[in-house]
């Protein structure tokens, strides 16, 4: 279907969760993705539910809040449904959470699984997806042989049957002293904070030798335990009920821009992204960024107990401008804090990528008329396209095109291209992409950039006098100086607030990300 919304959007290969607003700005659909790209792109298609088809017209905009893993994106769409109601999500009435698993804080404690954490019960691992959490308790028992009873530790004449099946040590008849249940109870909480890697690869060998005994029951049973352990290690996190609220706060900048980040944390979740974006100039230090974001943000929304940020910036100037003398400040250096604050820093990272462009219809007019001026044009480029080449030492080297038209991607210009010659070499394969561009059957643009230098520029021009081809206005873009150098040898130096510039900046960013995008898709094949 055609929709606006979509028209210039690129979203990123990562977990994710992405809102739908409507005009003024409000949440109407919020959904998670294990791949946001695949997901958002689902959304063209023209054969669309009906309920999907009303939420899309109502639709303006769509964002995304990028993370590290699904379960992570599955946990803030939960909260963060519950929190806005969105108009178009079905809200789950029973209020259904992923399970914890809670050791009790007790003389002889227990492990249980639970769905809510509570202060004083003692220490809660989680929440987990799926069968993880049953399987982990299942591994405790047998490897650590916890007790799993209900209620305060019961006094026995005979153990009951979790002995007999050796799931438990039986502390009720006093088989095994405190002092060594205690050293066991330790073992599981190292477990559960992350050591399980270790203990995964002992499960997989153990299942190895069931299956070669053809005791395929236990095999199956180890190889549960073994994935449970796989999952724990790549998306554990601890959640506490006294945990503070807590804002991230990341701030990025490039030559023309800052981005500021409020990755905002409420009951142990994720719970909103609000993100903000300066135009900086010449002398502008990240201090006054962090400055002017806080009190932008901070006149709009409520303030946490604890903000978190990674630049060593004077906490007493934040505090001041935002009159707020009980506020705690921190910079996390290790632990949930510090993966929380790392978690802001990636969505800046991908929210400025997205801003590189210039989006008003003033500037682009400015930008495109700047380039003609400079490189003597007849008339503004229209059509531009900008090429780059990703490589890793030589190997599944590759090349890729990305085209604009009036200063904005237009995607079914882009081109990508596994090179077939040599690719340890920039200037070949620049020159084996622009060979094969030339005999697509698209037009040619008005102007072509190469990323590189004088090499990378000379070999493109020698492709277009092998093909006996006419080529267009070419130049190319070197990236530690910003330099512009023509086909002439002209060396152009634009100041960084120059449109023209900025424009050059997008399309060689643009270029470097689509073909870095399908090197990564090789070079995965290959493992």
């Amino acid at each position: 279907m055609s929709n606006s919304i979509f028209e210039y959007f690129d979203p990123p290969d990562s977990p994710g969760v992405y809102i739908f607003r409507d005009g003024k700005k409000r949440p109407i659909y919020i959904g998670k993705a294990k791949k946001l790209s695949d997901r958002l792109a689902s959304y063209r298609q023209k054969a669309l539910p009906e309920k999907t088809m009303a939420m899309l017209a109502s639709a303006r905009s769509v964002e995304w809040i990028v993370f590290k893993t699904e379960l992570e994106a599955l946990l803030a769409e939960a909260s963060m449904i519950r929190r806005y109601k969105p108009k178009y999500n079905i809200v789950l009435r029973d209020d259904k959470r992923f399970p914890m698993l809670l050791i009790t804080d007790e003389p002889f404690p227990k492990v249980i699984k639970v769905r809510r954490a509570k202060k004083g019960t003692g220490r809660h691992y989680g929440p987990f997806r799926g069968e993880t959490a049953d399987n982990l308790l299942e591994i405790i028992s047998r490897r650590f042989k916890i007790r799993r009873c209900k209620g305060p530790l019961p006094k026995r004449n005979r153990a009951c049957i979790d002995f007999e099946l050796g799931r438990c040590d039986a502390p009720c008849v006093n088989n095994i002293s405190k002092e060594n249940y205690l050293k066991l109870v330790e073992s599981a909480e190292k477990l559960l904070s992350g050591n399980s890697r270790s203990l995964a690869r002992e499960l997989e060998d153990e299942m190895k030798v069931a299956s070669a005994q053809k005791e395929f029951e236990l095999a199956a049973s180890l190889r549960n335990s073994a994935s449970a352990l796989r999952s724990l290690s790549e998306e554990q996190n601890v959640e506490t009920p006294n945990k503070h609220d807590a804002d991230a706060i990341a701030v990025l900048t490039n030559s023309n821009a800052a981005i500021a980040v409020f990755l905002s944390r409420r009951n142990g979740a994720v719970t909103d992204r609000n993100h903000y974006l300066f135009d900086i100039p010449l002398g502008f230090d990240d201090e006054e960024v962090y400055l002017q974001a806080v009190a932008t943000h901070y006149g709009l929304h409520s303030l946490p107990r604890l903000l978190l940020i990674k630049s060593s910036l004077d906490e007493k100037k934040i505090i001041t401008v935002l009159d707020a003398k009980n506020l705690e400040i921190k910079i996390p250096q290790k632990g949930d804090d510090a993966k929380f604050l790392e978690l802001a820093f990636e969505n800046a990272r991908e929210l400025l990528r997205i801003s590189a462009g210039i989006h008003s219809d003033e500037s682009r007019d400015r930008a495109l008329s700047e380039l003609a001026n400079l490189l003597e044009l007849s008339k503004p480029p229209f059509s531009i396209e900008a090429f780059d080449i990703a490589t890793f030492s030589g190997r599944e080297t590759v090349g890729a095109s990305v085209r604009f038209h009036d200063a904005l991607p237009w995607k079914q210009g882009y081109r990508q291209y596994r090179i077939r010659g040599r690719g340890d070499s920039d200037v070949d394969a620049i020159a084996e992409t622009v060979s094969r561009r030339i005999t697509s059957k698209l037009q040619l643009p008005d102007l072509i950039l190469i990323d590189g230098g004088m090499g990378q520029l000379l070999s493109a021009q020698k492709a277009f006098l092998n093909a006996s081809a006419s080529a267009p206005t070419l130049i190319s873009l070197e990236k530690k100086e910003e330099t512009i150098r023509t086909i002439d040898g002209e060396v152009i130096k634009l100041p960084r607030d120059s449109y023209a510039l900025r424009l050059l900046q997008f399309l060689r960013d643009e270029a470097h990300r689509f073909a870095g995008k399908y090197h990564r898709v090789l070079m995965s094949k290959r493992k």
